[in-house]
């Protein structure tokens, strides 16, 4: 990967990345690394990156992850893409790489904070996950766990008829909406 400036990033059997570069497209860096596939980014408490990963088919669950410079989070395309693999980790079990904040729904489309939308007080503390596989949107409270985040997940809505296909907020203290399947609430 190049930027507009001609700094580059290269790499080689990693797993997929998260890069960074300034809004001109200069400073182009690799953010971290380790990830299946890494989408739905948000800032959680102005300095968590927040992120969705998906997982292998082999390997559930899905991950919530909070994104620190320079982190691996154990995922290795270079041994293929089984992530049974001995040198592949996916709950951080292995010595470099980081663990979860917390398993996420079959199925992911989205995240947002709840404190950028227009949610009553108690979900300031919480990320909220949208799931059309599990037909769910989660919350996941988050607490700090040393330097990262740990949390809890409850269910806020789930049902036959909820297939949330995206989810998000179109600006600070909006509601949240979610774009719907086959089927609205």
């Amino acid at each position: 990967m190049r930027g507009s400036d001609g700094q580059g990033v290269s790499g080689g059997g990693e797993g997929g990345n998260v890069f960074r570069c300034r809004p001109q497209g200069t400073g182009c860096t690799r953010y971290a690394t380790g990830f299946w596939n890494p989408f739905a980014l948000t800032f959680f408490a102005g300095t968590h990156l927040i992120s969705i990963d998906d997982h292998p088919e082999v390997r559930p669950p899905n991950r919530l992850l909070d994104l620190i410079e320079g982190a691996d989070f154990g995922f290795k395309y270079k041994y293929g893409r089984a992530a049974d693999h001995p040198f592949v980790a996916w709950k951080g079990e292995l010595p470099g790489t980081l663990s979860m904040i917390n398993g996420v729904g079959e199925g992911v489309t989205g995240v947002v904070t709840g404190a950028t939308a227009a949610l009553p007080p108690d979900y300031g503390d919480a990320v909220i996950v949208a799931s059309w596989s599990d037909r769910r949107i989660e919350t996941h409270h988050l607490r700090p766990h040393g330097a990262s985040l740990k949390g809890k997940m409850s269910i806020l809505v789930q049902g036959q008829r909820v297939s949330p296909r995206r989810i998000g907020c179109r600006s600070r203290r909006q509601r949240v909406f979610h774009r719907l399947g086959h089927a609205s609430l």
